[in-house]
């Protein structure tokens, strides 16, 4: 994996390194959350659990931001099969496993952003471990890079916040 070579050019701080993807590279990066234990936390926009693909006993807590659109048909956001074949869960309810995984203690705080989206955060996770999900409301599978003011830096605003 690219990880363990680049351990072996210099030391890789685990603690600073962070997954992102959308669509097919959030499937990836919920994939590397589930199955190794490299990252701190990963970011994915129009993509969640794949069923069958959950965290296991054995998935260390990683932070998570899930950003998706609710009217995303290639990925619904209520979950359920999609045009290719997989079986997802719906956004939120991967949220709330994430979130289980994690250890999280209570329910999500339930809020709507500046620009008008559901957000859900929950906060108390085990070794500062958060939880947050975007449902952008009138988003498909596709949406704006500035949503939200830069998805990018959404993404990276989260990360520097569990840092």
């Amino acid at each position: 994996m690219i990880v363990e070579h680049l351990k072996t050019i210099k030391p890789a701080n685990v603690e600073r390194m962070f997954a992102i993807g959308n669509t097919n590279g959030g499937g990836m990066s919920n994939y590397l959350a589930v199955h190794r234990g490299y990252f701190r936390g990963f970011g994915v926009a129009g993509s969640v659990i794949v069923v069958g693909n959950e965290p296991t006993r054995q998935t260390a807590p990683v932070a998570v931001i899930q950003i998706h659109g609710m009217k995303d048909k290639t990925c619904p956001y209520a979950g359920g099969l999609a045009p290719m074949g997989h079986l997802f869960y719906g956004a939120e309810k991967a949220a709330a496993i994430w979130a289980e995984n994690n250890g999280c203690e209570s329910a999500p705080t339930q809020s709507e952003s500046g620009q008008g989206n559901r957000l859900l955060t929950w906060s108390d996770c085990e070794e500062g471990r958060t939880v947050r999900h975007y449902g952008i409301k009138e988003a498909g599978h596709g949406f704006s890079p500035q949503t939200e003011g830069g998805v990018d830096q959404l993404r990276w605003n989260f990360f520097k916040s569990i840092l």
